[in-house]
């Protein structure tokens, strides 16, 4: 981001380069994330292409590459979408394995599951139509 402010600030124009990732025609990655560091990058990628294109239409003469910014920004936004699902798969698996076994709530005359509790979250109107 400070590369858009500098560019802007010496030259007046702000060109496709000035945002990491657009260093040549092909997008140096597209695929999603495998960890967190690189999660978080993508995530400064994507800023910054979602500010370039809110200054594009702010500075249009500065910020000449809105059609080349919206595409890279999504593109890192479903990179973005894929790698989240990722980790959160790799996460709830890891989760799993370590977990052993599910605690049981215990019902009427001691035996296990979630029969013979009564529950506290229904509403008064179904309380009144039950006794009816």
């Amino acid at each position: 981001m400070l590369r858009l402010a500098r560019d802007y600030c010496e030259e007046g124009r702000v060109g496709h380069d000035a945002v990491a990732g657009w260093e040549s025609e092909e997008e140096p990655s597209a695929e999603a994330p495998r960890n967190e560091a690189e999660l978080k990058r993508l995530e400064e990628l994507h800023r910054c292409h979602d500010l370039y294109v809110w200054l594009s239409f702010r500075l249009p003469q500065a910020f000449g590459y809105r059609r080349k910014a919206e595409a890279a920004r999504a593109l890192r936004g479903a990179l973005l979408e894929k790698g989240l699902e990722r980790l959160a798969a790799a996460s709830a698996e890891a989760f799993g394995r370590r977990r052993h076994r599910r605690p049981r709530a215990h019902g009427a005359a001691g035996q296990g599951g979630w029969e013979g509790l009564r529950p506290d979250w229904r509403d008064e109107g179904e309380e009144e139509a039950e006794r009816e």
